[in-house]
């Protein structure tokens, strides 16, 4: 919730800067692991998930998460199964535990309060679970290498 509040404070400009450090960030941690379009492909699917689109006249960003959400039981269960793909992919790394666990429960709370009607996909815009477990794979890579 933290990331969603300090998103609204900032310029069109830093938003810009914030997301462009971020895809650099993954730029640099994939060229370390070498020629590795997996960290790459996670890294598209977490932004289709969660920030792909801009909603007209606001600063907030909408992904597939809260669209295909709004079907009843089916939209959650779908964009669930996504976001444990993704968190299968991030274990083959071979990441400590507790950042695997630590993604699990991302994914929990975007499942359990996503589900209850209208409250829940709200949540969904804000909370962001893919990007999170992208950021802590990211960092986990980036501890591990050093």
């Amino acid at each position: 919730l933290n990331h969603t509040l300090n998103n609204d404070n900032l310029s069109e400009k830093q938003r810009f800067m914030k997301s462009y450090a971020r895809k650099s960030s993954i730029r640099q941690t994939t060229q370390q692991y070498g020629n590795d379009q997996t960290l790459d492909k996670l890294d598209r699917m977490a932004t289709l998930l969660d920030s792909r689109y801009r909603i007209p006249g606001t600063n907030r960003h909408i992904g597939l998460d809260g669209l295909i959400g709004l079907i009843p039981g089916v939209g959650d269960i779908t964009t669930t199964a996504f976001s444990l793909y993704i968190i299968v992919q991030a274990a083959q790394y071979d990441i400590p535990k507790t950042r695997i666990l630590h993604m699990l429960w991302n994914v929990s709370v975007d499942t359990i309060i996503g589900s209850v009607p209208v409250v829940g996909d709200l949540f969904d815009i804000g909370w962001k679970a893919n990007i999170k477990n992208i950021d802590i794979l990211r960092k986990a890579l980036d501890r591990k290498r050093s």
